[in-house]
């Protein structure tokens, strides 16, 4: 009888302390209301210094944006995932690497088919799923 009692004394204890010995993820690393939706509107323009996304209200870590070269696999598009990423296609900001390398100031490149007007391209935005 003893024994049980121990047992139950010690079952009470834990499941007492595990919430607050469980991680919390009360603070995010983003602020929620401020996050781009990226799959309601059609192609929206993004930074690209954006950590974090928001697809049909899901909150999205956003792994790398490049410029879109018309190569990327079809079947990787989002909500399909491949290997863990999915990709969208938006608008962003030509970095500047690319704007001072053209010749018209742009940011076209000629070896890619990424369109560029007024400083803004067709570029993948690749998410963690």
């Amino acid at each position: 009888m003893l024994k049980k009692c121990f047992l139950f004394m010690m079952m009470i204890a834990f499941l007492i302390s595990a919430p607050s010995t469980s991680s919390s993820d009360s603070n995010p690393p983003y602020d929620e209301e401020k996050l781009i939706e990226v799959c309601i509107y059609g192609i929206v323009q993004v930074p690209r210094d954006t950590k974090y996304v928001k697809c049909y209200g899901k909150v999205y870590k956003v792994v790398k944006i490049v410029e879109y070269t018309g190569e990327s696999k079809a079947s990787c598009r989002c909500p399909t995932c491949c290997d863990g990423l999915c990709y969208m296609i938006i608008t962003c900001p030509v970095s500047p690497k690319n704007q001072q390398n053209s010749k018209d100031g742009c940011g076209c490149n000629p070896d890619k088919k990424a369109t560029s007007k007024d400083g803004v391209a067709l570029c993948e935005l690749w998410l963690e799923c």
